[in-house]
């Protein structure tokens, strides 16, 4: 009777103790699920917070946002371009030129894009007439002797192989010719030539007759007639152009015909170069308490290839250092310095001559940058130079849609573009008419650099932070819910 009695007085605290401890499981659940309501609606919350600094710093865009105006002269295509100017470059406060739009009349935003000035092409172009030597006079030449490797033997070369017939040209260098163009095709002259078509010719090129190098050829001379029809080219064009001096045209028994016909060789010698020309402007540098040191913030969308100081009176001398670091900045703590470059330059007037030195290469950049100039000697405040940039000049090209005059709207902190596009396709089928820039005006004043950059990314660390945390909450509910089942 005793023990049943004890094992009912055990059963019924075992159940009260389980109990005690499933109401004590679900108030902490209760508890947890609480918090971690509380830290996903401040996650929530916090979110928007950024969402809506973003979406305050990045406006659309209207003509409004934007603290100048350049209005352009009218024009009769509905494709038109103009160059943008120093005036405009200068003002753009975003990279990558997003801070500018193009305007009609009624202020709506047209299609445009943007895109580098169009290269200067220069051709030289110089032809010659050519010495020969066909298969008889190769034969009168014979054989010539190449010293071997080690400088102690001879062997004999023969120009010409049994079977085959030959044509060697003489491509020489003209003397004083620093820079030789080069030959990029033979006019081939013949008499009396009838119906022919090389069918085995093989073209080479050497430097000393005994080495020997295949080129390709892009173009074939010939001559066929038949009933009355005649198809001729005289030309034979190489798939790159040739610098050896000496060219060998040889084939079989149907290369004799042009050989025996053949009155005069001629080449054609050309070279084409491309260059972008390099707009220059002078902006003034900002004096710093140290009398050799002087400041200059780059433009934002600014491409500078190249600088230079300019001084105040023809005969000065400047040396110094070229310091650069990144305006964009995380906070409000500028970053370090780092070397780019040491400098000499210098204008001195000699005799009737100017002698200058040559502009220095920009340095490279991925943001824009401030520049510090340290200069080695001492500097008047009435004699600080210039600053020369030299800068990729770029063209605004647009489609004309609405009414007259167009304008374009440009530097703001906020708006960007809403209508750049790529009109690659278009501009290949047409060439769009220039126009010219009639007038700028600066709208409003600039507006000042944006300080709430450090309180954006210390709510991101927050969010972060609080997204840990619910991870580390969520891990330890899920294990008392499975140690409590």
């Amino acid at each position: 009777m005793k023990t049943q009695l004890s094992q009912k007085i055990l059963l019924m605290t075992t159940r009260k103790r389980r109990l005690k401890q499933k109401q004590t499981a679900q108030k902490r659940k209760h508890r947890m699920f609480k918090s971690t309501l509380t830290l996903v609606a401040c996650l929530w919350i916090g979110s928007a917070s950024v969402a809506s600094a973003d979406s305050a710093s990045k406006q659309t865009g209207s003509a409004d946002d934007y603290h100048f105006k350049a209005t352009l002269t009218d024009g009769n295509s509905s494709l038109r371009s103009v160059p943008l100017t120093w005036p405009v470059m200068s003002n753009l406060l975003q990279k990558d030129l997003q801070d500018l739009q193009v305007y009609n009349a009624d202020q709506q935003a047209v299609p445009f894009t943007i895109r580098a000035m169009s290269a200067n092409k220069q051709t030289q172009k110089q032809t010659r007439t050519l010495n020969f030597f066909p298969t008889g006079d190769i034969e009168k030449l014979g054989t010539i002797l190449r010293q071997e490797a080690d400088g102690q033997r001879y062997k004999t070369v023969k120009l010409i192989q049994a079977g085959q017939q030959y044509l060697i040209i003489d491509n020489p260098t003209i003397d004083g010719d620093k820079a030789p163009l080069p030959l990029q095709k033979l006019t081939l002259d013949w008499g009396e030539l009838g119906h022919w078509m090389p069918k085995s010719l093989k073209v080479e090129t050497s430097d000393d007759l005994t080495q020997w190098q295949s080129v390709a050829i892009e173009q074939l001379p010939y001559r066929l007639s038949e009933n009355g029809v005649i198809l001729k080219n005289h030309e034979l064009r190489f798939k790159q152009s040739v610098k050896k001096r000496f060219i060998r045209l040889s084939g079989a028994e149907d290369f004799a015909p042009l050989l025996k016909a053949l009155k005069q060789v001629s080449g054609d010698y050309q070279r084409v170069s491309v260059s972008r020309s390099l707009n220059w402007n002078n902006v003034d540098l900002k004096a710093t308490e140290n009398s050799r040191q002087f400041l200059y913030e780059t433009p934002a969308s600014l491409s500078i290839k190249q600088w230079r100081l300019e001084g105040l009176t023809t005969d000065s001398v400047y040396k110094g250092r070229l310091y650069t670091r990144s305006t964009e900045r995380m906070g409000s703590k500028p970053d370090n310095w780092s070397f780019s470059q040491s400098f000499l330059q210098y204008s001195i007037q000699m005799n009737d001559d100017l002698v200058a030195s040559q502009a220095n290469t920009a340095p490279n950049r991925v943001s824009p940058q401030e520049w510090r100039i340290d200069l080695e000697q001492e500097i008047a405040a009435d004699t600080i130079p210039k600053l020369a940039l030299a800068w990729e000049p770029l063209e605004l090209v647009f489609v004309a849609q609405g009414k007259a005059p167009f304008e374009i709207r440009y530097g703001s902190r906020n708006a960007q573009a809403k209508t750049r596009m790529q009109l690659d396709q278009l501009l290949k089928a047409t060439t769009p008419e220039v126009v010219e820039i009639a007038s700028v005006a600066q709208l409003s004043a600039v507006a000042e650099k944006d300080t709430g950059s450090s309180y954006k990314y210390l709510l991101w660390g927050l969010l972060a932070a609080a997204f840990l945390m619910l991870l580390y909450m969520a891990r330890g509910l899920l294990k008392e819910m499975n140690s409590a089942d």
